[in-house]
């Protein structure tokens, strides 16, 4: 896993289709941490049965965010006059609207609170995924968790094997090599037959559009030629 603010709805589909899968074949996950792993890149490394990290990678992150940038004067130097048509002040485009500087003072408190509302909700959904994947492995007491691993803070592989936010250093190479030496491994990224065959015929299906229409082209000048000659 490579990967670092994804959002929480991409992260628990891709947590769940994992899942789903290996529990169709009755096989364990091991998951890997590269170079990023996270916010939604440690929400799906924490769902394995074995996770794994390098020592120095950068881990962890379990928190939300939401960004916004008040541009209201740059618009304003440039003369850039903006609308936003909602049915209500509370939806989540006003609410963000409502966070420039040109807002009145309650409508940016009350969309701040909203917002904020919806930050503090998917950070104890990231937390209850984590507690229920990695509860027993975490090395931290239960009343320091809030401060040290769920504030979002970002750990490098070692610290993270020591807080238990990881169950081992290596790459997914050696460390399956060691685990599984007898083990044949398969590349799933490399395509089967009919796999092959269906991008051989895409590829053919476009080289022939582009012929056809090179063709086309070419039928088209020789015609326009001819009947030029026939004029003179």
């Amino acid at each position: 896993i490579n990967a670092e603010y994804m959002g929480p709805g991409q992260s628990e589909i891709l947590a769940q289709r994992i899942k789903w899968a290996c529990e169709k074949r009755k096989i364990s996950v091991y998951t890997f941490a590269e170079d990023l792993c996270i916010s939604g890149g440690y929400y799906l490394l924490s769902l394995g049965d074995k996770a794994y990290a390098d020592g120095s990678s950068l881990v962890g992150g379990i928190g939300s965010v939401i960004g916004h940038a008040d541009d209201w004067r740059l618009f304003r130097r440039y003369y850039v006059d903006t609308e936003l048509i909602t049915t209500g002040e509370r939806t989540f485009a006003a609410a963000m609207a409502n966070l420039t500087q040109e807002a009145p003072q309650e409508k940016r408190e009350s969309s701040r609170q909203m917002l904020q509302s919806l930050v503090e909700d998917t950070h104890k959904k990231f937390v209850e995924h984590v507690e229920a994947h990695r509860k027993d492995k975490l090395k931290v007491p239960q009343e320091e968790k809030t401060d040290s691993i769920y504030s979002g803070d970002v750990y490098a592989g070692r610290r993270a094997l020591e807080l238990g936010l990881i169950d081992g250093i290596g790459t997914y190479q050696e460390t399956l090599k060691k685990l599984f030496p007898e083990a044949r491994q398969v590349d799933f990224t490399k395509q089967t037959f009919w796999e092959r065959l269906d991008d051989f015929m895409y590829g053919i299906s476009v080289r022939t559009s582009v012929e056809n229409a090179l063709v086309g082209q070419v039928l088209g000048r020789v015609r326009s030629g001819l009947w030029s000659a026939n004029k003179k």
